[in-house]
């Protein structure tokens, strides 16, 4: 089973040998504390995305949220480029949290 043999790995990786608390309460019990810490991240990810995703006007650039007019397609600099890369990264960071969470939530099942 998996959370048998992870524990023990993990709780002898931390503690340096045997320890009282290689149990598998104790790692379900670590492993709740991850899925809450990893809901809560999720929720202030998907947050944070939808804020950078709403900046984000297609073709206008950053200037179209200032009642800006401007039809003329150009590169991203400066805070448009780090609007784009932190999207990016955001939703890379959400899709590797979902992820995690449903490994863990499978693995703790079994």
């Amino acid at each position: 089973m998996f959370c048998d043999k992870f524990s023990n790995l993990f709780i002898r990786t931390i503690t340096g040998g045997g320890h009282p608390l290689d149990t598998r309460d104790d790692w379900c019990t670590l492993c709740l504390v991850m899925l809450k810490a990893l809901t809560i991240a999720e929720y202030v990810v998907s947050v944070l995305l939808i804020g950078s995703i709403l900046l984000q006007h297609r073709g206008t650039g950053l200037g179209g949220a200032f009642a800006s007019s401007g039809n003329v397609y150009r590169s991203k600099r400066g805070i448009e480029k780090f609007l784009f890369n932190s999207t990016i990264a955001m939703a890379a960071i959400l899709v590797m949290s979902v992820m995690a969470h449903l490994i863990i939530r499978i693995k703790t099942a079994a």
